[in-house]
């Protein structure tokens, strides 16, 4: 009996240790990814929301600006949110709760993304998506220490400048004439987006309802790194529930799915918690920007 306690003790001061070491390590690396998307906002050239900047865009597109950015505010160069919801850690698994971390920088393109899996409040297993400076990268860890899943090069790339396209509901700004952007209208609800962004482009088609919000955005290639190497399937992003967080009005749920061997396969379920704007660097604390029913 002696024994069993002392083994018991044991084990729960390893278990400890290895959530602090891994805590440390993952803070680390979502610090020094922050720096870097902050790195490339410029501070000193603020820009407000207009309809002059509406100029040469698609009317369900422009109706959709106006609807979900207030006049006049500064457009915000630095966004960071959490979600809560679940998750399927691989497309044939059952779902599992997580909570997400994000932070996107809006006037270049890049993101850190961050799933947490928990268990009696311990961040057991992380996926992790990362996209800065044209570079993709997708990994998976066991208590931030232990790697067992982690994918990188062109394919990821473009597929993670995908997402960080998909998500451009919670971004809405990014949506305005810039150099990354080509809209070309399809129907009187559709419009069809190219990204550029240096060497990495990738397209999107978004779908429009009749309170010209954001339905869906669909792609026909997102890459899913699995056992069986990295393959690339159609994938889409549907959104729903719009509320207004702030100077701008934006999703609060969103479900992903993926097209497979003609069979629609939802991966993920999520509701937005909490969403800041330009408020730089990492969580601590509570958000400034809650729900405004």
């Amino acid at each position: 009996m002696k024994s069993t306690v002392i083994f018991f003790i044991i084990s729960i001061l390893i278990l400890g240790a290895l959530f602090h070491v891994g805590k440390k390590l993952h803070s680390d690396i979502r610090e020094s990814s922050v720096n870097i998307l902050l790195s490339n906002i410029n501070y000193s050239d603020p820009v407000n929301f207009t309809n002059n900047r509406l100029r040469g865009l698609p009317d369900i597109v422009k109706r959709y600006l106006k609807k979900h950015i207030k006049s006049n505010v500064t457009l915000p160069g630095f966004v960071r949110l959490k979600q809560k919801g679940f998750l399927k850690p691989h497309l044939n698994s059952d779902w599992s709760e997580v909570e997400i971390e994000q932070y996107i920088s809006c006037k270049r393109p890049g993101f850190f993304w961050s799933a947490a899996y928990y268990i009696y409040k311990f961040p057991v297993i992380r996926h992790n998506e990362i996209y800065i400076n044209q570079g993709g990268r997708q990994f998976s860890e066991f208590f931030s220490l232990i790697k067992f899943s982690s994918a990188e090069g062109e394919e990821i790339s473009r597929s993670s400048l995908f997402k960080y396209i998909s998500e451009m509901p919670f971004y809405p700004a990014t949506l305005l004439p810039d150099r990354h952007i080509t809209w070309k209208v399809m129907t009187n609800n559709r419009a069809k987006l190219i990204f550029r962004d240096l060497g990495i482009s990738a397209a999107a088609i978004f779908t429009f309802n009749d309170d010209d919000e954001i339905i869906k955005i669909q792609t026909d290639s997102r890459a899913i790194n699995s056992d069986f190497g990295i393959k690339s399937y159609p994938s889409g992003v549907i959104f729903s529930d719009y509320k207004q967080f702030g100077d701008f009005k934006v999703p609060a749920y969103s479900e992903t799915e993926w097209i497979i061997n003609d069979k629609i396969i939802k991966s993920s379920k999520m509701t937005l918690t909490e969403i800041d704007f330009d408020i730089y660097g990492v969580f601590e604390g509570e958000s400034e920007n809650s729900l405004e029913e």
